[in-house]
């Protein structure tokens, strides 16, 4: 009779929640003394039927090689063959049909291993050749021994701080491994006709040496939860290939990874095995409970090194907002399992569903000490107040308060309660009397006001860190400070920084201290006139850029906001951690933010991450700049704008809209726009070049914002140009326009189409091309003015880009499978190759003809006819040659490098599948720039290769 060793999948599903998350696992199988048989393996794979967010449904599945490995009971290898997939002849599933295998008879172990090519979970040479380099009639030439076998690990590319990357595979391929009768031992006798028989079970179960972890974030009723980023901790490093019958060795962990979040999460992580620690875990609060000490967090029950993720994002619910954070560990802590369990198991399906019912957890912490440990962040609950949210670059709001309010608090002998947080302090919970500024909350006076001055009591400090409040300027609205005779609720003209032109304009700056004084003295008499006929005072607020001129640029960017709170109520959690607070106002303050990385030698320039421009349906721009640019080329944006403004006037009373809620002007011509991101610091109402620190990004600046998504996501998701659903796109591409930027360069460069990511047109053609509704301002990072203009943040040289800007998010491959422009497979590894020329060996199989690729075989993922391209003359680099994606593609073109019709690896997700718009072929270089291409066609191929 003859034994087959047939694989199958078995399925144990398990329920698990932070809501609920399940588990389960995904597994593939497959299958007398010392006299030689033939083993005859008939193999049947079962696929995952289970959606794959962002990934081809079959790349879980996919077989590129597959080996088997028969040792004796001495451990010595005695059987072994290898399969390998080609475009000709793949590796079918559900799994080949028939494998023979020779062995000896008597007891023996049967394991079988795929997918040994992987590159971003990869095996060390020796191992890997220890492996594969076998000859399949030669066995005993090898040396390789079972318990050689059984100690290799596999590793991870996990980078450095300067190159970050993805736990996910970006190759498609999912290393496994497997063994016969749970690996134990099995007896090999002799049958009939040379057949080898087995004794045992002859199922091999194939193992993924990953574990599926799925996130579900969904938003309870009423509530608007916008998730921005996540990141994970403690992924392990590695792990043992083979975990035989006990659970692998538990490989050291890296500390994070970040990026962007979105309703569904979907990690590919290795095992990562951790003891309880014994702490008491009633429910599933506790298992997040933790301490800070010196500002460092640490878990009280879940165990050192155990794997996490936070998610971070936007809770909206009425009036209330706040910016929170989940920390959830992994495991499996459903019903079926274990509030103690934080294990990551290979080859398990985890599922988890996250729901955000509201931030009360937030507000009760900050009230009872210590309620939702694994919940922080600030909430601000604005109920009969205005909160503003603001960018990082220059601006303005107009405040008012009530005479009625003021002289209540005075009454109680108490002024409004005022917190300043910045990157370098807070301070405590104050309040403003014409006597000086006191403690809130225990009425320790802390300074006093001399003349112009605030001079601290002697022992006493107004903030915990820092002294920074001089980032707010008020200035009182009256008459003669009017913009184009605007209301008073309208901003004022800004009298210098030196109040230089204070008595002209009717009313000088002061801090927020002196303007608290001022309304708290005037409550009664109202003799300085700060209260109007209406009986309120209009201050507007001058929010300097978040930029700290003598400081080193890695300091002050990338962080969180630098607050203000002008509160009635306000409570701190004990850790500090969290905030929540009733305000009058709260004025919040993004820092700059920038995808370079903080270990670049050089200028980096940031962005602005509110886009005015959308936050009026009435607005628009044009594309009118204001006159032609004087160095029209795709980098020298600065200096452009310094040179190109004809119209040097702050205040200008045409094409101006003086939005109604209080906040600064806006212009409709575009270069015009970028410089109200400045201020007239001097107060002569003229621009001048020492002003111009915000200018408009130009093509290639735009398209390092591109490159550097995935970094700008992880510290403000609104930095990103293209925020929308792809579902939002038109088929008409005027209509598309409010997704356009314009641009400080000229020709083909002028428009922006931030939806493709790296796609361009001109302003001038006469189609739905040439229009664009937005503007993105950048500045050029420095510890000094920073007026010049910033680095690139690559250098190219002899065919090779490197990475001195930009951290780096994917790792070293020799293939790519086809993704989408969003997808982490489209980014940058360290440094990148380019091949001397395009390919032009005729291809083995088809898609190949007169030395183009037939863009229909793009669909094709095992597809890649790089791999037959070489330079070496001995052909030594054969194989490690591919495809490119769309950046690198965008690398290319940036740098000339490429002529008539390129394509690569990448599709586009805006695409229809009627082939209406954008239709589904991805993208190519089209002889100008790089952008979405609409029908099939013979397109060349220029190869790249990863190197170190």
């Amino acid at each position: 009779m003859k034994n087959k060793l047939k694989y199958m999948a078995l399925c144990l599903s398990l329920l698990i929640g932070v809501g609920a998350c399940s588990e389960e696992e995904i597994a593939y199988s497959a299958g007398e003394e010392n006299k030689e048989v033939i083993l005859q393996l008939n193999c049947q794979l079962q696929t995952n039927q289970e959606v794959i967010v962002s990934r081809a449904s079959t790349a879980e599945n996919r077989l590129n090689d597959l080996h088997f490995y028969v040792f004796n009971a001495a451990g010595e290898l005695t059987g072994y063959k290898k399969l390998v997939a080609t475009e000709s002849s793949p590796i079918p599933t559900p799994g080949p049909e028939t494998v023979t295998v020779k062995a000896i008879t008597g007891e023996a172990y049967i394991y079988a291993l795929a997918n040994l090519n992987s590159t971003i979970y990869y095996l060390d040479d020796a191992d890997k050749n220890k492996l594969t380099g076998i000859d399949e009639a030669d066995v005993a030439g090898s040396s390789l021994t079972r318990d050689e076998f059984l100690a290799i690990d596999f590793k991870r590319q996990y980078g450095n701080a300067s190159h970050i990357i993805s736990p996910n595979p970006t190759d498609g391929q999912f290393m496994m491994s497997g063994y016969l009768n749970g690996g134990k031992a099995v007896t090999i006798t002799a049958g009939t006709n040379g057949a080898g028989v087995i004794s045992e079970s002859n199922v091999i179960r194939l193992y993924r040496i990953l574990a599926k972890n799925t996130f579900t974030i969904e938003a309870g009723n009423g509530v608007t939860f916008t998730p921005s980023t996540y990141e994970l901790h403690n992924v392990a490093v590695g792990g043992k290939l083979v975990n035989g019958t006990a659970d692998a060795t538990t490989a050291d962990v890296e500390s994070s990874y970040s990026g962007m979040a979105g309703e569904t999460l979907t990690f590919y992580l290795p095992e990562n095995i951790r003891s309880y620690r014994g702490g008491e875990i009633k429910m599933w609060k506790d298992r997040e409970t933790n301490t800070y000490t010196d500002d460092v967090k640490s878990f009280d029950n879940a165990p050192d090194n155990s794997s996490y993720i936070v998610i971070r994002g936007n809770y909206k619910k009425g009036t209330t907002i706040g910016e929170v954070s989940y920390a959830i560990h992994f495991g499996n802590f459903s019903n079926t399992g274990s509030l103690e369990d934080f294990n990551i198991r290979r080859n398990y399906s985890y599922k988890y569903k996250v729901k955000v019912n509201g931030v009360e957890d937030i507000k009760v912490e900050a009230e009872v000490e210590g309620d939702n440990p694994y919940v922080e962040g600030l909430v601000i609950d604005s109920e009969g107040g205005e909160s503003f949210d603001l960018d990082a670059h220059y601006e303005a709001r107009v405040l008012t308060f009530s005479r009625e309010n003021i002289k209540t608090l005075k009454e109680a002998g108490k002024g409004y309660i005022v917190r300043i947080s910045t990157p370098f302090g807070y301070t405590e919970n104050l309040y403003v009397t014409d006597g000086g500024i006191f403690n809130a909350e225990g009425d320790v006076q802390l300074a006093t006001f001399d003349g112009g001055t605030i001079r601290p009591i002697s022992g006493q400090s107004l903030f915990n860190g820092e002294d920074d409040y001089g980032w707010l300027r008020f200035v009182r609205n009256v008459s003669k400070n009017r913009i184009s005779g605007q209301s008073l609720t309208t901003v004022a003209k800004y009298p210098g920084d030196n109040n230089e032109y204070a008595n002209k304009y009717g009313a000088s700056w002061v801090n927020v201290f002196f303007m608290l004084k001022a309304l708290y003295e005037n409550a009664d008499s109202n003799q300085d006139e700060v209260f109007s006929n209406d009986g309120y005072a209009y201050y507007t607020c001058f929010v300097d850029e978040n930029y700290y001129k003598g400081k080193s640029w890695t300091v002050y960017s990338n962080c969180a906001p630098r607050t203000i709170l002008i509160a009635n109520q306000l409570s701190v959690s004990t850790d500090r951690k969290s905030l929540y607070a009733k305000v009058r106002y709260s004025l919040s303050q993004r820092s700059i933010t920038t995808f370079y990385h903080f270990g670049f030698n050089g200028y980096p320039y940031g962005t602005e991450n509110i886009t005015e421009e959308e936050l009026s349906t009435a607005y628009y721009l044009n594309k009118n700049n204001l006159g032609e640019h004087k160095n029209p080329n795709a980098w020298n944006a600065r200096n452009s704008a310094v040179q190109s403004n004809k119209e040097k006037s702050w205040y200008p009373d045409t094409n101006m809209i003086v939005p109604a809620d209080g906040r600064q002007p806006m212009y409709q011509q575009a270069v015009r726009a970028c410089m109200s991101r400045n201020r007239d610091l001097n107060g002569n109402g003229t621009i001048e070049a020492n002003e111009v620190k915000w200018y408009m990004a130009s093509v290639d600046q735009y398209r390092g914002l591109w490159y550097g998504e995935g970094a700008l996501n992880s510290v403000d998701p609104d930095a990103r140009l293209f925020r929308a659903k792809m579902s939002t796109l038109n088929d008409n591409d005027k209509e598309n326009a409010k997704y356009h930027y314009f641009t400080a360069s000229t020709g083909t460069n002028s428009i922006f189409w931030a939806e493709e990511g790296l796609s361009t047109s001109n302003k001038e053609v006469n189609t739905g091309w040439q229009h664009a509704n937005l503007v993105r301002c950048v500045r050029t990072l420095a510890s000094d003015d920073g007026l010049y203009e910033a680095n690139k943040f690559y250098q190219y040289s002899d065919n090779i880009f490197t990475l001195t800007g930009l951290t780096a998010t994917k790792g070293t491959t020799e293939t790519i499978d086809i993704h989408l422009e969003r997808d982490e497979i489209n980014g940058l590894s360290s440094r990148i190759q380019v091949s001397k020329d395009y390919l032009k060996q005729k291809m083995v199989d088809g898609g190949w003809n007169n030395n183009y690729y037939t863009i229909k075989n793009k669909k094709r993922p095992e597809y890649d006819p790089c791999k037959y391209y070489y330079e070496d003359s001995g052909k030594t680099d054969k194989g490690i040659w591919r495809m490119p994606n769309q950046k690198e593609l965008g690398l290319m073109s940036a740098n000339n490098l490429l002529s008539g019709y390129v394509t690569c690896r990448t599709d586009y997700s805006g695409s229809k599948a009627n082939g209406a718009y954008r239709s589904s072929y991805g993208f190519w270089f089209q002889g100008t720039n790089v952008t979405v291409h609409a029908t099939d066609a013979d397109l060349k191929v220029r190869c790249v290769k990863d190197v170190k």
